[in-house]
């Protein structure tokens, strides 16, 4: 039994310490009952830190000490591992029960589909889209010892290896009909990956060989051939969309909210000056050379102080659009000018909007355009 205060120790030796001592003063039963004590004992499955018995959260420092002490046994069985016959019948027996299990999901996820679409079509009050995912999760079962049925592996090496599979193994989402066609269409070159040197067992499919790959890390060959149990799920998800919201009160299509254009308007580190001694417009404009801010409809677009001060208002800079007649892009905008003013800020936009443009784009400067004004 290794207590605390040994993990605590190893943790505090290098990589190549660890890997040293595993590797030549351990059998594989002791590095599995290292993982499992430090997972299930001293960590109850890494929730708790070592060092601090109150810690929250998964333990990154812990997880990753079981990953190492999990690779030297993958290695080690590895390393005595040689393909015989029955191990690639067993391996493509697999192969065959993982594209089973696609096909039975598939089936169901189908009907799912069509019941779906309906809905859909039939303008449903509810469903707005939707999406299937399939996903298969691998068990590795032992023996009842009383009676003669498989059952799940308590606090074991194949409990903690089932507990910390990836979740996304085998995952597939389906949107529409042609991504049910998809699965298990692609097969992977046996030989090329694992050494599997004969014909008969040249391909697997893809689910598979994302398997092997995602945990080929920590699984030996001996562990996937253990696998005797798939479970499949198919699940659907209804999504319904509340959308437009605070429309007609706060704010319209191709609109800015003030929200927004305040938010905007506080990332000053996206936000270029152009000022009144350059235009002599009677407040300042604010031009986007970052090329950051969000999109509001096709159009490009500045911002004006919309109100006469010398030290800028973050609030009161509305976003204008470059057209031939420019609108204000904020609902609500409090705009301090009057009539003839605002409309100077609309010809001085007319009149430099390909200059204006060419700033947004980076293809000329704000200095340059006070160049081509005759301000420098």
């Amino acid at each position: 039994m290794y207590d605390k205060d040994f993990f605590i120790s190893f943790l505090k030796d290098t990589y190549k310490e660890r890997n040293s001592y595993l590797e030549n003063n351990c059998s594989i039963l002791d590095i599995e009952t290292i993982a499992c004590d430090l997972y299930y004992g001293v960590t109850n499955n890494l929730y708790k830190n070592l060092s601090n018995e109150n810690g929250m959260g998964c333990c990154i420092k812990e997880e990753g000490l079981l990953k190492e002490i999990l690779a030297v046994r993958r290695q080690k069985l590895d390393n005595n591992f040689k393909w015989t016959d029955i191990y690639k019948e067993q391996l493509m027996e697999l192969n065959d029960k993982v594209i089973l299990a696609f096909s039975k999901a598939c089936s169901e996820a189908r009907m799912q589909l069509q019941i779906l679409d309906e809905r859909l079509n039939s303008d449903d009050r509810f469903l707005d889209g939707f999406n299937i995912d399939i996903a298969l999760k691998s068990f590795f079962l032992k023996p009842n010892e009383k009676e003669n049925y498989l059952e799940e592996s308590d606090k074991g090496i194949y409990s903690l290896l089932h507990d910390i599979l990836p979740h996304h193994l085998w995952t597939y989402t389906i949107y529409f009909e042609h991504d049910l066609d998809k699965i298990n269409k692609d097969k992977v070159n046996v030989n090329r990956y694992f050494g599997i040197n004969e014909s008969k067992y040249k391909n697997i499919c893809l689910g598979m060989y994302e398997f092997i790959q995602e945990t080929k890390s920590f699984l030996s060959w001996y562990d996937i051939l253990k696998i005797n149990k798939i479970w499949v799920e198919v699940k659907v998800t209804n999504q319904h969309f509340i959308e437009e919201i605070g429309k007609g009160t706060f704010w319209e299509d191709n609109l800015q909210s003030l929200s927004d254009n305040e938010a905007e308007n506080l990332r000053q580190e996206y936000i270029s000056r152009i000022g009144t001694d350059i235009t002599g417009l009677p407040v300042d404009l604010f031009i986007d050379e970052m090329n950051s801010w969000d999109k509001i409809g096709l159009l490009p677009r500045i911002k004006f102080h919309g109100t006469r001060s010398d030290n800028i208002d973050f609030k009161r800079m509305y976003s204008i659009s470059l057209e031939k007649d420019p609108r204000i892009l904020v609902k609500d905008a409090q705009i301090d000018l009057t009539d003839d003013e605002l409309q100077d800020v609309k010809n001085f936009i007319v009149k430099n909007i390909k200059f204006l443009i060419n700033i947004i784009k980076g293809k000329v400067t704000v200095f340059d355009l006070a160049r081509k004004l005759g301000k420098l």
